[in-house]
């Protein structure tokens, strides 16, 4: 799930971060 995160907010690095922070968040 992580790297498909990734893979479509390569575009986006903003959008990465967020990404990385709602997850870290849910846990």
């Amino acid at each position: 799930a992580r790297t498909t995160c990734v893979v479509v907010a390569l575009p986006n690095p903003k959008m990465l971060i967020e990404i990385e922070g709602v997850a870290s968040v849910k846990g």
